[in-house]
């Protein structure tokens, strides 16, 4: 049995993993870069760890049971807002460690497919019960229904928020995480669109109809089809894991046929990453210079950038991958966030000056918005049965108009 001074140094090790695994990806790092930060020699980490995927695991694992620790605290607080603003406020607590120094950032989940079948059968199991139990907290059961008011879209969008996307946070100082936990409830419980807001699905097609158009007749094209099975897989596997023979055994082609119009897989990627920006700017360009109002344009820009996504016809890449590529790729899509961002921002801000939208927290509204466009290529792996009636019932109205229900 492991003695303490032996536990000790696993888990000095384990955090020390995470970190690196954090800003390389688990592919690119390595054990010397890991034990260098823990002044260990790479023999000395073989000791603990005989394979990198040992020590991967091993960092999922401790992630996971950290969530739990997490999530677990919560569990005694009767209603769903309180036991949400109690969660809230222990994650951002976590994060403040972690900017602090004093604890290191979760393991990046972006890469637990990639590795090898019994490591990944043990975190995935212990991924899923955390995923499950999360959803108990989070879900507030009516009798009457027979219904819960959080579905599995909504808790996969909370999880993707709270832990994948939470790099939101750093624009605030911990001085006003109470501010940030109350703005964060009120969107989240009463929503950024009136209630009664009709959601007119013609007039947002009717909008982006040239840009349909266009994505249409590309849409049967060699190359856009092999740049929609590379953005697919990269959201899928990450960088490292979508492999060129990954992305010919899914298009059922051969290697010849992707090497006669990309040189290499950079190059490759390069492409699926400039078509991501391209997709998103033309769908701002497209509907800031409509005949709208604020919310409608608003409106129009996330059912597009959203429904898109889920009916797989606009695959973007995820900035859930972000950990996994490379420094020029990664600031490329850092930049788009931002734009991203910033245009909500501008039409949020419009809206709630025309009185069509809540007076809500500009900031961080816009975050909660910007996280709901990247997080949709989760929800055709989670719920791939979803229907589009489905998708805005359970995912873009309560973006838009509130998840949590009216409480008694």
């Amino acid at each position: 049995m492991p003695n303490n001074k032996f536990t000790n140094k696993q888990l000095l090790i384990i955090d020390s993993a995470v970190q690196v695994f954090s800003e390389k990806g688990i592919k690119r790092a390595t054990f010397a870069e890991i034990g260098a930060r823990v002044d260990l020699a790479t023999t000395s980490i073989t000791y603990y760890f005989k394979k990198k995927e040992d020590l991967a695991t091993a960092c999922y694992l401790r992630s996971i049971d950290r969530v739990c620790q997490i999530v677990e605290s919560v569990v005694h607080v009767d209603s769903l807002a309180g036991r949400l603003k109690l969660l809230l406020r222990l994650l951002i607590e976590d994060h403040i460690a972690v900017q602090r120094g004093s604890k290191p950032p979760l393991m990046p989940f972006g890469e637990l497919v990639n590795l090898s079948q019994t490591p990944y059968a043990e975190v995935l199991k212990q991924f899923m019960e955390m995923f499950k139990r999360l959803k108990t907290v989070l879900s507030s059961y009516d009798q009457s229904t027979h219904q819960e008011s959080l579905p599995t879209a909504s808790t996969n969008w909370y999880f993707q928020f709270l832990w994948l996307e939470y790099w939101w946070f750093e624009y605030f100082e911990s001085r006003h995480k109470d501010r940030v936990v109350n703005h964060l409830l009120d969107v989240w419980s009463n929503g950024l669109f009136f209630s009664d807001y009709s959601f007119n699905v013609a007039l947002a097609d009717k909008a982006l109809l040239q840009l349909n158009q266009i994505a249409a007749r590309k849409e049967d094209k060699p190359v856009e089809k092999i740049l929609v099975a590379a953005t697919n897989l990269i959201n899928k596997h990450g960088y490292d894991g979508a492999s060129i023979d990954k992305i010919c055994a899914s298009l059922e082609i051969t290697k010849g046929a992707v090497y006669h119009h990309f040189d290499s897989k950079e190059e490759l990627a390069e492409a699926a990453f400039d078509r991501t920006i391209d997709i998103v700017s033309g769908v701002m360009s497209e509907v800031l210079k409509q005949d709208l109002n604020s919310r409608d344009k608003l409106f129009a820009l996330c059912y597009t950038l959203i429904v898109k996504q889920v009916d797989g016809t606009m695959p973007l890449i995820s900035s859930r991958v972000i950990r996994t590529i490379s420094l020029q790729h990664r600031e490329k899509i850092q930049n788009l966030h931002r734009k991203t961002t910033n245009e909500i921002r501008y039409l949020i801000s419009d809206g709630v000056l025309e009185g069509l939208l809540r007076p809500v927290d500009v900031l961080i509204t816009a975050e909660v918005v910007s996280c709901a466009i990247n997080s949709a290529f989760e929800l055709k792996l989670w719920l791939p049965a979803m229907e589009q009636g489905d998708f805005l019932a359970q995912y873009l109205r309560p973006t838009l108009c509130g998840w949590l229900p009216p409480e008694n």
